[in-house]
């Protein structure tokens, strides 16, 4: 849908109508109960009953496709409540920056207490205008220079769907985060970030409720990688939020000896488990699925080769996405484009029709610090233009894995930077994200 089409009074509320019509031949019917999708109304717009002329419903929803005109928060509720998968450019940030290159999705909202929490940690409520104040809470804070300029404060209203416009804003564009055990820590200090992964060496929890991916602010993706399968993965996924973008993962790098058998014996474990996935999942777009391979094991000579052969790659049709984890502790500058464990692995996946991305990656220090910002920096181009002309379709994630990976803090071997060159590197690439 690129132009409004219809009697509506928006090309959102049109959107809404011409979906309807698409999916179940009937069109929306005016009057008071229409559906009114027009950005601040206020008013969730009219569902639309599910029935095809022979009262018999469809299962599969449309994926629409539109530009920004049709993504209004009120519209893209009406969408999912339909059934949809939405491919919608996104309005403008919902929580703009008051300073340039400031806070905007690190603001935690939680809907179901009436709360806003800033990216220092203060909670503030929301009026019954859905306006909420920091106010005097701003005054001897350290990360005051990055939100606001204020005399009196940061102050924000937030938007009714807010949620679901701040997961079409970071669904949008490719995911540019960190892994940290500390997230509030660094985000505040390289941040924004946009992901963070998370393990369960063994099951998934029972619920969404109460996990670490639960306290993370709404815009925030998880990855999340478990190890036993089967147990609890049909109530953890049911219950994500459908303002939660989660991507799951079974058997994290599986090439690892001593993970799997072989190639074949963890492809058959993680069909099973993407099924049990999406069945769960339902018709939620925002719960997708990923394989993520160690890359070291496709290094052939001076690395490991349980990957080469590529018989640990799962077929396209149980995978959304296609994860990475790369690291170089010697980064000479030139980055993935030269990297063989890299280049083996993306033999192997690229002509999947599938995104790609790093669910990790890090940089030691042991050629120096100015090699790992030039790596960084190479590694952004190579990951914004050369990928995506490789595959087709842009990368996916980019995480850093911001912890010491075991190694000895402070070493060479440590991708924790800290240094202010790395940091300043970083928040460009997630700013141009």
């Amino acid at each position: 849908m690129t132009m409004a089409a219809g009697p509506g009074g928006s090309d959102a509320e049109n959107g809404v109508k011409m979906a309807c019509r698409d999916r179940f031949h009937v069109t929306a019917q005016g009057g008071d109960d229409a559906a009114s999708a027009g950005e601040g109304t206020g008013a969730m717009p009219g569902a639309p009953q599910p029935q095809e002329s022979g009262g018999q419903e469809r299962e599969d929803g449309l994926e629409i496709y539109g530009d920004s005109a049709y993504g209004s928060g009120e519209a893209r509720a009406a969408y999912q409540a339909a059934g949809h998968d939405t491919v919608i450019k996104p309005k403008p940030k919902p929580v703009r920056p008051a300073v340039p290159g400031g806070f905007t999705l690190d603001f935690t909202i939680r809907e179901q207490d009436g709360t806003v929490t800033c990216p220092a940690g203060h909670t503030r409520p929301m009026s019954g205008k859905r306006i909420v104040t920091f106010g005097a809470l701003c005054g001897g804070c350290p990360l005051r220079a990055r939100c606001t300029t204020a005399k009196d404060g940061r102050s924000m209203t937030i938007h009714p769907h807010e949620e679901l416009l701040r997961a079409a804003t970071t669904s949008a564009a490719w995911v540019v985060g960190a892994r940290a055990v500390n997230w509030a820590a660094a985000n505040a200090k390289l941040g924004p970030l946009r992901d963070q992964r998370i393990y369960y060496t063994g099951a998934l929890p029972s619920k969404y409720s109460g996990t670490d991916c639960s306290k993370l602010p709404a815009a925030v993706w998880c990855i999340i990688s478990y190890g036993t399968p089967t147990v609890n993965v049909a109530s953890y996924v049911s219950s994500i939020p459908a303002s939660r973008n989660a991507v799951i993962i079974f058997g994290h790098e599986p090439e690892h000896p001593g993970a799997f058998r072989n190639g074949a014996a963890f492809v058959t474990a993680f069909t099973a488990q993407s099924a049990l996935i999406r069945h769960a999942a339902g018709k939620a777009a925002n719960v997708r699925v990923a394989m993520a391979s160690e890359t070291y094991q496709y290094g052939g000579k001076g690395f490991g080769s349980r990957g080469l052969g590529c018989s640990f790659i799962p077929p396209a049709g149980d995978v959304d996405y296609y994860y990475a984890d790369n690291y170089e502790t010697t980064p000479t500058g030139k980055g993935l484009a030269t990297d063989p464990k890299w280049l083996n692995w993306l033999n192997c996946v690229k002509n999947h029709g599938r995104r790609l991305g790093l669910a990790e990656y890090g940089l030691g220090t042991c050629n120096g610090t100015s090699k790992r910002v030039a790596t960084l920096q190479a590694d952004a181009t190579y990951l914004r233009t050369r990928l995506p002309a490789i595959t087709g379709f842009r990368t996916q994630l980019w995480s850093y894995f911001w912890s010491s990976r075991g190694t000895k803090s402070g070493s060479c071997n440590d991708g924790q930077f800290t240094d202010s060159a790395t940091i300043s590197a970083w928040r460009g690439i997630e700013a141009a994200a």
